[in-house]
């Protein structure tokens, strides 16, 4: 059974892990690094460089599993999650749901009938909700996958499980603040909440904040926004009183002579844990000739778990969709 080879992946990458763990004197995911590193040239070259074999027969029975592409995805979502059992992680870093990444999907597949987009990820982390959407989608809508990450770590582990889900993710080692590039179809985000350092990078945006260090997910906002083509959707993770903060006035001002906000859908408690800030869902679409401001989608998601929560949702938003053109 699919579920049953994926728990021995799970069980075969943790224990290569936490192996090297110890061998290497470091933390879990620099060792989860140093594993799938490994593992890629066992892929490649039919042997590593180890100092035990037991990593070797490891490898050779994850191989002899071919798990797809997916089920790969899963697995490392699974060791990851083991790994936050261990290693103190900041809030920010941890990885977003593959329920979230799948309404993520569904609105792009939904909302937008050109095919080979080109999708950015602001803030990419460890690409899991780039990988869902990548793996969610048909595979002609994506015609380019770009992420967006200023951490050493995370970029490392994201690119380390993209070589091995055989990915088309690329990704930018840099701050998405300071990112400008190729304009993209979609932008997509679960954005970083805390206030950004640089104030002589932040008082280059419309959302500067004059006093204090401005947050950093409303220049992320802005300069995401910057970088999406006109007609363009923009969906974006971010914290529930994103319009209702001492910053709020200078974002809102901005977003209206730049933007639609088209939808707002606020997340279950369940989907946010320990010291994570509770987030909704936001979608804005950039102005063109050949789109409006529609009566705005608000919606309150009962349940990530309960597949007729999930149907109900998708049933409102097709007659809100309907209604709008």
């Amino acid at each position: 059974m699919e579920i049953e080879r994926i728990e021995t992946a799970v069980d075969k990458i943790v224990f290569n892990t936490q192996f090297l763990q110890n061998e290497l004197s470091t933390d879990f995911f620099d060792a989860l690094i140093e594993q799938n590193i490994r593992y890629q040239q066992f892929l490649e070259n039919g042997n590593i460089k180890t100092s035990t074999l037991e990593i070797e027969k490891n490898f050779e029975k994850l191989k002899a599993l071919d798990l797809s592409s997916e089920d790969f995805r899963k697995v490392f979502q699974f060791v990851m999650i083991k790994g936050y059992q261990t290693t103190s992680i900041q809030a920010n870093h941890a990885l977003t749901p593959d329920s979230i990444g799948f309404i993520f999907a569904f609105l792009i597949d939904q909302l937008i009938q050109k095919d080979s987009l080109n999708i950015l990820d602001f803030g990419s982390g460890t690409a899991n909700l780039s990988q869902t959407i990548e793996f969610g989608l048909p595979v002609f809508k994506i015609g380019a996958l770009t992420g967006i990450e200023n951490d050493d770590l995370l970029i490392s582990l994201a690119a380390s499980i993209a070589d091995l889900t055989n990915s088309r993710l690329k990704l930018n080692h840099m701050d998405a603040v300071q990112y400008h590039g190729t304009l993209a179809d979609v932008v997509i985000g679960d954005l970083p909440v805390g206030y950004y350092p640089l104030d002589e990078i932040a008082k280059q945006y419309q959302v500067f904040a004059q006093e204090g260090h401005t947050y950093t997910h409303h220049l992320m906002i802005e300069n995401a926004l910057k970088n999406l083509k006109a007609g363009g959707l923009a969906i974006f993770l971010a914290p529930l009183t994103l319009f209702d903060s001492e910053q709020s006035d200078l974002l809102v001002n901005w977003l209206k002579k730049s933007c639609y906000l088209q939808m707002v859908i606020n997340l279950p408690d369940e989907a946010f844990k320990g010291e994570q800030v509770q987030k909704a869902l936001y979608l804005f679409e950039k102005p063109s000739e050949d789109n409006k401001q529609n009566e705005l989608f608000i919606y309150q998601l009962m349940s990530l778990r309960d597949p007729k929560a999930i149907k109900d949702f998708m049933q409102m938003l097709k007659k809100w969709q309907a209604a709008a053109i």
